[in-house]
């Protein structure tokens, strides 16, 4: 069916079947380097203060600049992206299967529900289809996201060191990658690198169930709030997305938080007040240290997610443009 001129005068997404995938793939995976460059520092800082669990320890945004401060003293600039080639591998194949798969999935399910039934087109659709292909990516990104947590957080805490006489301070996060691969395979054998993965799925497609909804929702909520554009206009679609993924990324990490603080305590650390499971660490950490500890790091994986919440749902909307195919089966140039 050919869609009337209405409906396409007031089209906030491009539509999946119009989008060139090889081409699609390739300007994600370009954007995703672009976007890990940004905002890598603050990740970094971030799994720092997750794991930094004692009762005085700084939080919030004064504990993030202490900590900015003492990498920066100690190790230089350099040391903010401390296993940042290691999270650029690991994003890449895990983001691909997971944007491709969310798009997938959501056009055939889509395709079987009226055009007017807003609630599972834009909330029980997304939410779903951003569950499943969440739980699919994990699979890939989890096992590189146990070496490069280790990277980041190896000589901010020498406790936390995984060689068996500590990393040489000449080593270099690539070698030393390749070292932690080495022991946590003669440590705790292939099942180590998927430590913390049923805390992964517990924070992450959470996080996805209602991030998607969120940022559909957000963007028909928004759409009429803005002036009407005089025919397309690209800036106001550029506003909406990026607008609608801030909004998304606040309301999904303030709620998620606490399963996430889990998950990194889970994946870089031997034990967690006796717990090894997402549920029970939840538990021991609020027993010991109350629910500050649920909520540490919140500032600065606030001020990490919210801006790569929009400026990652500027960048989907951007590259599903720029991968839209023209009425005559050619991408658009």
């Amino acid at each position: 069916a050919v869609a009337d001129p209405g409906q396409m005068a007031h089209e906030l997404s491009v539509p999946w079947d119009e989008v060139n995938v090889p081409k699609f793939i390739s300007l994600a995976a370009l954007f995703s380097v672009g976007e890990n460059g940004i905002l890598y520092p603050l990740e970094l800082l971030k799994t720092r203060a997750q794991v930094d669990h004692s009762a005085h320890s700084k939080g919030g945004l004064t504990g993030m600049v202490r900590l900015a401060q003492n990498a920066i003293r100690h190790d230089g600039f350099r040391s903010l992206y401390r296993g940042f080639g290691w999270y650029t591998f690991a994003t890449l194949p895990s983001n691909i299967a997971y944007i491709t798969s969310y798009n997938f999935l959501k056009q055939r399910w889509t395709a079987h529900v009226a055009p007017d039934n807003d609630f599972m087109r834009n909330g029980v659709i997304p939410m779903v289809c951003g569950s499943v292909a969440d739980i699919l990516s994990i699979f890939l990104w989890n096992p590189v996201e146990i070496i490069v947590q280790r990277l980041q957080i190896e000589k901010h805490r020498p406790q936390y060191r995984f060689f068996e006489h500590g990393p040489s301070p000449q080593r270099s996060p690539r070698f030393a990658g390749v070292a932690i691969i080495q022991h946590v395979l003669q440590k705790e054998g292939w099942q180590g690198f998927y430590r913390g993965l049923s805390a992964s799925i517990i924070s992450s497609a959470p996080q996805s169930a209602m991030w998607w909804p969120s940022y559909e929702c957000a963007k028909v909520a928004l759409d009429p709030l803005l002036l009407p554009p005089q025919g397309e206009s690209s800036a106001r679609l550029h506003i909406l997305h990026s607008a609608a993924g801030l909004i998304a990324g606040a309301v999904t990490m303030i709620c998620s938080n606490p399963f996430d603080v889990a998950k990194t305590r889970i994946q870089t650390q031997t034990e967690t007040y006796g717990a090894r499971t997402a549920m029970p660490t939840i538990i021991r950490i609020f027993e010991h240290e109350g629910m500050r500890g649920l909520f540490k790091g919140l500032l600065p994986r606030l001020a990490y997610s919210v801006p790569a919440s929009g400026l990652v749902s500027f960048t989907y909307e951007l590259v599903l443009s720029l991968s839209r195919i023209d009425n005559h089966g050619h991408p658009h140039q």
